[in-house]
């Protein structure tokens, strides 16, 4: 099956229509729009790195999009030798990973409509228990099960929730999922309660967040579910799907997702959000925003696959997504504390100064005096909304939350301290 044609579909306004062809073969793939999707009047590129066009897309063209779909790291590895691939043969996965990914495109074979065998298949809550307990074998059988591929290198899975029965359960077909559940490894304490205490406090600072919540297991740390924001409920039989695309998809001419010496990658970001972007100069000042508090926040983990481009569901419109994977990574001293995405001349996030962030705005088009009175006011408010998200959490169950916040908000003390 690897080295068969894939028919790429897209999910518009709840219907499957084709958009093009992917042919795998010897590791590499291209891509070709089909004649009818490039005759369609509300036909609109899978990304910007493939414009919409007659002709075949090169495996260097292609590759940027299609591999950016794919699971990465032990994840990636452990799929592998299931499935008897090499882990850099990103056709491989594509034929094994295809019925669910981010975004609004799913994969199937020639005469398999992606319509069919559609469901969901309970999930214990034994299940959950051993994915808490065996993450790193949990995982990759689930994406196996449910033919559902989702990046980064995390140990995670995509399952649907029904809040009416408050029951969870494995996708099967081309089911949408509602939630990427994602579990702690055992590599870094708290992880998860981090991550609930971050999402927290973006959203007690008024920042568009995916919504989350944590699992208790016994015996082991909680799990972490995070809604998806690519996935409405139009009050259809099915989640409708919406289209996405990470920073790094976006920019074919990036090929490592964290910022490499004179990356300059604030002014990629910017340039994907002015592009792109139906609110260019908002968008632009979001950007912004998002990167002074992954600062405060201490998460150098702000790659470029953490920040990405949302569809409307019809396809005409796009806005800078939700966050998601906010975590602070500086608790954790073995972490390298250089930003995947940074404010320029040093990409330490402890070595951050004034004029790096003025810098940064002029480079982003948003203005300095725009950047100053954001960081001013994000000095002046973040203490508070960590310190309630990290009560809020403690108050669900999860004790350990202030310990965490107070770590946090340490961190931060230091860094705005720093600022000169």
């Amino acid at each position: 099956m690897a080295g068969s044609e894939l028919v790429v579909y897209r999910e518009y306004l709840g219907c499957f229509e084709e958009v093009g062809r992917v042919a795998p073969a010897h590791g590499e793939m291209s891509f070709a729009y089909s004649e009818s999707y490039l005759q369609n009047r509300t036909s609109h590129s899978i990304s910007r790195s493939l414009p919409l066009r007659p002709g075949a897309f090169s495996s260097r063209e292609a590759a940027s999009f299609f591999n950016g779909i794919l699971p990465e790291g032990s994840m990636r590895r452990s799929l592998g030798r299931a499935f008897h691939a090499e882990a850099d043969d990103a056709g491989a996965f594509l034929a094994r990973l295809n019925d669910e990914s981010a975004g609004a495109l799913v994969f199937s074979e020639e005469g398999r409509p992606p319509s069919e065998n559609r469901g969901y298949v309970p999930l214990g809550e034994s299940d959950l228990v051993r994915f808490a307990e065996h993450p790193g074998e949990f995982a990759p059988r689930a994406a196996s099960r449910s033919r559902l591929s989702l990046a980064g290198a995390q140990m995670k899975v995509g399952l649907f929730f029904d809040a009416s029965s408050g029951s969870w359960s494995y996708p099967q077909g081309t089911a949408p999922s509602s939630h990427i559940v994602k579990a702690c490894d055992g590599s870094f304490p708290g992880q998860t309660v981090n991550e609930a205490i971050c999402m927290g406090t973006a959203a007690e600072l008024g920042f568009d967040v995916a919504p989350c919540r944590l699992i208790p297991v016994a015996g082991c740390e909680p799990l972490i579910a995070v809604e998806r924001f690519d996935r409405i409920d139009a009050g259809d039989e099915f989640l409708r799907r919406l289209h996405q695309e990470d920073f790094l998809q976006a920019l074919p001419d990036c090929f490592e997702k964290y910022e490499p010496t004179d990356g300059n990658y604030a002014n990629h970001c910017a340039w994907v959000v002015g592009e792109g972007s139906s609110n260019p100069f908002g968008d632009r000042r979001l950007l912004l925003s998002r990167l002074l508090l992954d600062w405060a926040m201490g998460n150098a983990d702000n790659h470029l696959k953490n920040h990405s481009m949302l569809w409307s569901e019809d396809w005409s419109s796009r806005e800078i997504s939700p966050l998601y994977d906010l975590t602070c990574t500086t608790v954790y001293p073995e972490l390298d504390r250089e930003m995947g995405v940074s404010f320029g001349r040093s990409r330490r996030i402890d070595d951050v100064r004034w004029e790096d962030i003025r810098e940064t705005a002029r480079a982003c088009g948003v203005g300095v005096r725009f950047a100053c009175d954001e960081l001013e006011e994000l000095t002046e408010t973040f203490p508070a909304a960590l310190r309630r998200a990290a009560e809020a959490v403690a108050e669900e169950g999860f004790p350990q939350a202030e310990d965490v916040g107070r770590r946090i908000g340490a961190g931060f003390l230091e860094r705005r301290d720093g600022l000169r």
